[in-house]
């Protein structure tokens, strides 16, 4: 075989079982890998109604058929399940892992049940065990690394593992390798931690067969001389542009697209106290890469003076300074490093984190919670008090015990009208606001089949893009226009297929045709994968497996209560004009929101009302089982 290694791994901790199935040829050609393969495993495995801290919850770890080659980007992996915020969850990790799990012979792992005791799975050249992790509990994600490496003699084996905080269960728990590189959004680590699975170390030596060496190495070629061509990619290596950090700060800040203090506003008249540049002339002492990366857009740091002395790591992601920045309004660039560094040490998301902590700045803002219900001050700006809440929502102490929930649920304890400021889309935190950045972004984070999100879909042309360069890419000079509403569906939904495919193949989303048109497309892509699998697919065939993917995504959440209600941006947007810059005053418009929603799901072929795919729909996608058990759980023809 091919690409693939033909193997998958179901672990049963309550029953201590381990086995090895195939990789069927069906999953393969409809799903290819990865997110594809693991969204419908979790559709045919997980019974409805089921918790995301039930033991029967299933945990998915998916690599992709291009992971541990040449290809560009080709190091990343998927983990999925029913998250413990609301419905999937399912998030993209980048490092050295996915590899590493491929050399050891498998494709995905698929993991159920609880173990009696902490444990950790160790597979080395398709042989996999469970060994005792009662001595690994209770360290963080850097520690438990190193302990394991040092417990098996091997510095070279690649681990995932969670902190602190999935163990306590908290609700924004992520799932960690190395200094950083994360599968965060959705609360995985938290399932992970419920299942009393510490880590998952890989070793393996087995290689990935490639069909045709020469037609492959001659595809990855392009790929990475068509990276180098365009300035969206060169930013990311050098300067003060280099990683997202650096990349896209500025770029937020001036489309008004900028998260800040809570999302009351969208962009921040401090934004240049925490210029990339600042970071990278004092912090910064080099610039890594992924597995395969030809981009090389990892920063990492130490910062030499101050409080915070000798402190070092990987990172910032752009999203850690608007978390631990912006959101909170903390201008003490130090301190928004130390809080980021603290979620990669005790296993958190720091999208989510942050954004739950400036959401109890606002509560203690209004009056809604005091001193008393914290037991500190927690005024904006306070990087002390954010770094404070940082520990006390890992260890699940205090006021952190409640914000560890995330803002839809601590909301709900907390009460007092608390609910009204909560800003969520499927019980995940809101990414950003979209009354500045425009309908198709808001569309785009609305729908995403895990909540608000920038990567299961976007809209880049309303800020990348000139009308002219939308209508040559696009045919409609509209998508470069943020205030219109029209035909912004059928940009989301290409995207959408762009975002599956890139996670299908697990390469890097920054490559393709998600992130700028100037970037891979599918047919290059399909080139690329044909060269390794032997598998002849056109470009038109991976965007087709990709809509198979996204509409059983879709039936899942529709399957677990999701309907159209859950796919609208938080009321904030449509209710309460942006207070300043170039994008002052607006809002977006509910009922033109409302007819683009419906667009949408036409044009996907879905229920109109609730957007509930119909049997049509995934009949011509080849799901007819898919649509068969839908029917079932709902009771009703879709």
């Amino acid at each position: 075989m091919y690409g693939w290694q033909g193997k998958i791994l179901k672990v049963d901790l309550s029953r201590e079982r381990i086995e090895t199935v195939p990789l069927t040829e069906k999953l393969r050609a409809n799903f290819i890998g990865g997110r594809g393969i693991n969204a419908k495993i979790l559709f045919d495995e997980l019974k409805r109604g089921t918790g995301g801290f039930d033991p029967d919850n299933v945990l998915i770890f998916g690599s992709g058929p291009l992971s541990g080659t040449l290809a560009p980007g080709a190091g990343r992996f998927n983990v999925s399940g029913k998250s413990p915020l609301g419905f999937l969850g399912d998030s993209n990790c980048g490092g050295h892992w996915a590899p590493e799990l491929k050399f050891s012979g498998f494709d995905h792992i698929l993991i159920r049940g609880k173990a009696k005791k902490p444990v950790y799975l160790l597979i080395r050249d398709g042989e996999a065990k469970l060994l005792d992790a009662e001595h690994l509990w209770g360290l963080d994600t850097w520690q438990t690394q190193k302990s394991i490496r040092k417990e098996l003699r091997d510095p070279g084996v690649e681990v995932v593992c969670i902190g602190q905080a999935g163990e306590n269960l908290v609700r924004l728990a992520s799932i960690r390798t190395s200094l950083k590189h994360s599968a965060a959004r959705g609360g995985m680590g938290a399932v992970m931690g419920s299942k009393n699975l510490k880590a998952i170390v890989v070793r393996g030596t087995q290689g990935v067969k490639i069909a045709h060496p020469e037609k492959f190495l001659q595809a990855t070629k392009k790929c990475t001389e068509l990276l180098k061509t365009h300035s969206f990619q060169t930013g990311f290596q050098a300067g003060d542009t280099a990683g997202t950090y650096g990349k896209l700060w500025s770029w937020h800040h001036t489309h008004s697209k900028l998260g800040t203090k809570h999302h009351q506003a969208a962009n921040w008249e401090d934004a240049d106290k925490l210029s990339p540049r600042l970071f990278h002339s004092q912090y910064r002492t080099k610039m890594l890469g992924d597995f395969s990366c030809p981009v090389q857009c990892l920063p990492r740091f130490r910062i030499k003076d101050g409080r915070y002395r000798g402190l070092y790591g990987e990172g910032p992601e752009f999203e850690s300074i608007v978390s631990f920045g912006s959101m909170c309004l903390n201008t003490d660039l130090a301190s928004v490093i130390r809080a980021a560094e603290l979620t990669n040490r005790y296993g958190l998301d720091c999208d989510s984190t942050g954004r739950t902590i400036a959401f109890a700045m606002e509560l203690y803002e209004r009056g809604i919670i005091t001193d008393k219900d914290i037991g500190f001050p927690l005024r904006w700006g306070d990087s002390q008090a954010i770094i404070r809440m940082v520990e006390l929502i890992a260890k699940r102490e205090g006021f952190g015990d409640i914000l560890a929930e995330g803002e839809l649920r601590a909301a709900q304890k907390i009460g007092r009208g608390a609910k009204k400021f909560a800003l969520t889309i499927k019980g995940l935190e809101l990414h950003e606001s979209f009354r500045g950045s425009g309908a198709g972004h808001a569309l785009g984070h609305s729908t995403s089949t895990r909540g608000s999100d920038h990567l299961r879909s976007s809209h880049h042309a309303e800020h990348d893009l000139s009308s002219e360069e939308a209508e040559k890419f696009y045919g409609y000079r509209e998508a470069a226009d943020r205030s219109v509403y029209e035909h912004k569906e059928k940009q989301v939904i290409y995207n959408e297929y762009s975002a599956a495919l890139a996670d299908m193949l697990e390469v890097c989303k920054f490559f393709g045709h998600w992130a700028s048109p100037y970037c891979i497309d599918a047919d290059l892509f399909a080139e690329v994968f044909s060269a390794a699998t032997g598998i002849k697919m056109s470009g038109k065939d991976m965007l087709k497996a990709a809509e198979r993917v996204y509409n059983v995504e879709r039936a899942f959440i529709v399957r677990e209560g999701a309907r159209r209600k859950d796919d609208y941006p938080p009321d904030r947007e449509f209710e309460d004009p942006l207070p300043s810059g170039p994008m002052r005053g607006s809002v977006l418009d509910r009922r033109k929101y409302d007819a683009l929603l419906t667009r949408y799901y036409i044009a996907h072929g879905w229920d109109k009302k609730d957007g509930i795919p119909t049997r049509e729909k995934l009949e011509e996608l080849e799901l007819r089982d898919v649509a068969k058990a839908l029917e079932k759980a709902l009771g009703e023809k879709v």
